[in-house]
């Protein structure tokens, strides 16, 4: 899933672009044809520029943009290095991270919040749902799929048609819906006004069918309000206290930044209460562990236990001294 995806950022820094949606990509290509990975690599619907509807696997590239270009550029050098792996276009929806809202959650907040949504009757394309989506990438898998794959509903809709059914399915008024056009927007990079793709490929390779686009939002749905009721237990939650921030505020105001009095303090009191000799300050705590290998003696020939519900430093400690790691039960 690796990709700059902003069409704007895109535009700006052709370089980042380049090198994160191609250069980066036909890496990890690279690599997962050496030791023999499944690579699937989400590609997007921007290839084209706008002009034909339902484009399939055999249309010939033509985009409009630089993230379109280096997506299109990513495809063919992660297939020229890897002719194993699925690529895959399309145009998914889901709930987005909370650091990073989807299309469907800033309609969803803005209609429960009772705010106008302003959304494009001129643009179409062929959304997915991320569960369905990812169904369709496992059957894929499943039946050693390689090459492009167009993975996108049946119905091709503008984006205001999506808002109104995301609007219909989640009991919200239509009223806070405007329908709008794409030309109206100043100083936006060029961008195509079709982007819908045909699944045909995909249903006789598989010899199945996708949902509506209505359904899936109904699955959509039901997941949200499946979500409320489990409990969520955080990977961790840190304590930082108004003492701590006034103590490194101190700290970046004196001579010393890096080193100084202050590490020395530390180490101490972190020896006093471990009842150890010594201390020694870290930058992290992958360098400690690190560190602790080399001080065991770890090498070339051990074999280091640790657990796989860890952060990867656990493992990576041992590997970095050259021994080989057992994950054993946590």
């Amino acid at each position: 899933c690796i990709g700059l995806t902003s069409v704007e950022d895109c535009e700006e820094n052709p370089a980042q672009a380049t090198q994160t949606n191609v250069d980066i990509a036909n890496r990890i290509a690279g690599v997962c044809n050496k030791m023999e990975i499944k690579l699937v690599h989400i590609s997007t619907d921007h290839l084209f520029d706008g002009t034909n509807a339902f484009s399939d696997e055999q249309t010939q590239l033509s985009p409009l943009n630089t993230y379109g270009k280096t997506k299109g550029e990513g495809e063919q050098a992660i297939l020229a290095n890897n002719p194993d792996a699925l690529v895959i276009r399309t145009n998914f929806f889901g709930w987005g991270p909370s650091y990073k809202a989807s299309f469907s959650d800033k309609i969803l907040k803005n209609l429960e919040a009772g705010k106008q949504n302003n959304l494009f009757d001129d643009v179409y394309y062929t959304p997915i749902s991320v569960k369905t989506l990812s169904e369709k990438i496992a059957l894929l898998i499943d039946k050693e799929a390689k090459g492009v794959f167009n993975i996108c509903s049946n119905e091709r809709i503008t984006k205001y048609q999506f808002g109104l059914m995301i609007s219909k399915v989640f009991g919200h008024e239509n009223t806070l819906l405007h329908p709008s056009s794409i030309d109206e927007v100043t100083n936006l990079t060029l961008r195509p006004k079709d982007m819908s793709l045909s699944n045909h490929k995909l249903c006789a390779f598989l010899g199945t069918s996708i949902p509506s686009l209505e359904d899936q939002i109904r699955v959509l749905k039901h997941d949200r309000e499946a979500q409320k009721e489990r409990l969520v237990i955080p990977y961790g939650r840190q304590d930082v206290s108004e003492k701590d921030i006034q103590t490194v505020v101190d700290i970046l105001r004196s001579d010393y930044i890096t080193q100084g009095p202050m590490i020395q303090q530390f180490e101490r009191k972190v020896a006093d209460y471990c009842n150890a000799k010594y201390a020694y300050a870290c930058n992290s705590a992958t360098s400690a562990l690190h560190i602790a290998c080399l001080a065991l003696g770890v090498g070339k020939g051990d074999l280091v236990w640790t657990s796989p519900i860890s952060f990867v430093a656990s493992s990576n400690c041992a590997l970095y001294c050259n021994a080989a790691v057992d994950f054993v039960d946590i």
